[in-house]
């Protein structure tokens, strides 16, 4: 009963999950980051192949929602990018450490917060959590406890008995191993089949469940539990290939000539559009991570390239980067939460979605509150034909359906920048670079309302101001500026959507335009999850400028954030402001406003246009 008084305490005071996620981000990638330094890597390569990694951890969570996932998917894109980099020193034995210490630490989180809980025990070290966490509200709900307001059943530490196998035995063996000069492959090999081993022993005595799939049995083992056996069984045969026939960790002949030389810059700009695409499929501390390094990432590089032109002047101070680390850390504002008065449980607090194996008792994660209805109810029909019946208590994606039903309205405001230049033929065939700069004040209405279960309509209006300045070779500047306003009508069924509407642009000294007429119109093919579009003027793409087109894959969730990428122009000069572009929406920072997010390179000498929106929701 004292872990339980503990345990209440923090989750009153503190974010538990979040604080020892933050003691991992400052004490891990800390560790890992200053060990390589202190060996005397490169530190821009360096930093960046830290980032792939975490970069990689949040992939694999995405497919695998688990600390086994994570680690998988961080190891592959290690892997990777350290053949890309040619990045000659032996790096895997540090990253076995920091993997160790990471998950270590992290477990001790999920013991405290109470999720990945064990089974009921009688042992004298079994521990209880109260009212709000999730092993409470499935032994209540299971009929396991009667008085509601009573402590839980006591259960196995099994968050506990993973940190000490990883801290007091794992990481001395490592380090140990390291000392011997043994080769940081085997280390890493050897860290990934005992850990899975143990894992495997540890699911039998565990009642929730962070894989759906792990509820599918062969006999008295889960496909989940046959998963971890053959990755533990793949990496132990590879560790003793290394120790038979020892080989160099990097092979530059099997480079890929696919890829140019100057690969770190492409990477970078891949990772970031990525963190910002997939931040609502990352955990917070992933997310959280991954900006921090990626900042840090980008400085370095900067830093570097001024430093190579003196004749620049210029300089980054190290505080810079410190300072917007900092600011990220501060703007999640997740570190300190108050305390939770009305105890409300944490499976209706929670972004997963929950269901009860009643076969077994166990709690099971279907997903997230992103997941379509569709693959909703197939999950429930494979966990059904199991043993027992499958039934779900979770309220969340019932309480996204009903927002289907109601009507929807929302304003936005924001504002994008936009510079680029491009290569114009004269009259006396003289080729002339002309320069454009252009600022822009954006204010959206969107209404949406359900007609069907499959079907809803919408009415979108979007009104925008722009600045701005062109300038041809050494010619003085000439300003512009304009108004453009857009009113666009549609409907959407489930897998397709349709839309058109007029707007007028006031823009005079723009080649004597001064009103013209900008048609709206929009075409989705696919579900609102996953589909391919089409548009000119939409509600979809709002970066500003009249007679703006784009065809893009999106996805669309019933709630939580979702994105875009796609290929498309910025304003009436289309081929020369036609590229890639990249849109996250209802992207959620601390207690700001939702935000929709657009980076787009223009043109063949890659501008570059930034848009961003607030929303505000109205029910």
């Amino acid at each position: 009963m004292v872990f339980n008084e503990i345990q209440q305490w923090l989750e009153g005071h503190i974010n538990i999950w979040q604080f020892f996620g933050y003691l991992n981000l400052l004490f891990s990638t800390g560790f890992l980051l200053f060990m390589g330094y202190k060996r005397g890597w490169d530190r821009t390569n360096w930093t960046l192949l830290v980032t792939s990694f975490v970069f990689g951890t949040g992939l694999g969570t995405m497919l695998l929602p688990s600390i086994m996932g994570a680690l998988l998917g961080g190891i592959l894109v290690f892997l990777l990018v350290k053949q890309l980099l040619q990045i000659p020193p032996p790096t895997s034995d540090l990253f076995a450490i920091y993997m160790i210490i990471f998950i270590g630490i992290g477990r001790l989180g999920c013991l405290f917060s109470g999720c990945c809980f064990g089974t009921a025990t009688n042992l004298p070290w079994g521990i209880s959590y109260g009212l709000g966490n999730l092993s409470h509200w499935l032994h209540f709900h299971t009929g396991q406890i009667n008085d509601i307001n009573g402590p839980g059943l006591l259960i196995h530490p099994v968050q506990l008995y993973e940190s000490l196998f990883l801290l007091l035995g794992t990481l001395p063996v490592a380090l140990q191993a390291m000392r011997r000069k043994i080769d940081g492959r085997i280390i890493l090999s050897g860290f990934i089949s005992s850990y899975f081993v143990f894992r495997f022993g540890i699911e039998f005595i565990r009642d929730m469940s962070n894989v759906w799939w792990s509820e599918i049995y062969v006999g008295p083992v889960s496909l989940f539990q046959i998963f971890l056996l053959g990755i533990s069984g793949l990496s132990l045969l590879y560790a003793i290939r290394l120790s038979i026939s020892p080989s160099p960790e990097i092979l530059p002949s099997r480079r890929l000539n696919l890829f140019p030389k100057n690969i770190a810059s492409p990477l970078l700009f891949v990772m970031l559009t990525g963190t910002i695409l997939l931040s609502n499929h990352f955990q917070r501390i992933q997310i959280i991570l991954l900006l921090v390094l990626l900042t840090g990432s980008i400085y370095l590089r900067v830093s570097t390239h001024l430093a190579s032109q003196p004749h620049l002047g210029l300089r980054f101070s190290p505080q810079a980067i410190g300072a917007v680390g900092l600011l990220l850390l501060v703007s999640t504002n997740t570190f300190l939460a108050p305390p939770d008065l009305e105890e409300v449980p944490l499976v209706s607090k929670s972004k997963w979605l929950y269901g009860i194996n009643e076969h077994n008792q166990k709690l099971v994660r279907i997903g997230n509150q992103n997941l379509s209805f569709t693959n909703y109810v197939r999950v429930k029909n494979v966990l059904r034909k199991q043993d027992g019946i499958f039934s779900e208590d979770s309220t969340l994606h019932m309480q996204a359906m009903e927002d289907l039903k109601n009507p929807r309205l929302s304003y936005s405001l924001g504002g994008s920048f936009t510079r680029f230049e491009y290569e114009r033929v004269s009259c006396g065939g003289e080729s002339v670079t002309e320069t454009v700069t252009s600022s822009s004040l954006l204010a959206t209405m969107d209404h949406e309302f359900a007609i069907t279960k499959r079907m809803s309509s919408y009415l979108n209006g979007r009104l925008e101001y722009s600045t701005g300045s062109f300038r041809a070779g050494e010619d003085s500047s000439r300003s512009y500026s304009y108004v453009l306003g857009v009113l666009n009508a549609g409907l959407e069924r489930e897998v397709i959507g349709v839309g058109s509407g007029l707007g007028i642009a006031y823009a005079p000294g723009l080649d004597g335009e001064h009103s013209p007429i900008i048609p709206s119109f929009y075409l989705r093919l696919g579900p609102r999850e996953f589909h391919l579009e089409a548009g000119m003027n939409d509600r979809y793409y709002v970066q500003p400028g009249f007679l703006n087109m784009h065809l893009s894959l999106g996805h669309k969730p019933t709630r939580g954030q979702g994105y875009q990428v796609g290929i498309g122009n910025r304003g009436p000069l289309f081929l020369r402001t036609l590229g890639p572009y990249a849109t996250v929406t209802n992207l959620k920072l601390g207690n700001l406003p939702k935000l929709d997010f657009t980076f787009q390179l223009v043109g063949e000498s890659y501008g570059i246009s930034t848009t961003m929106a607030f929303k505000f929701p109205r029910h």
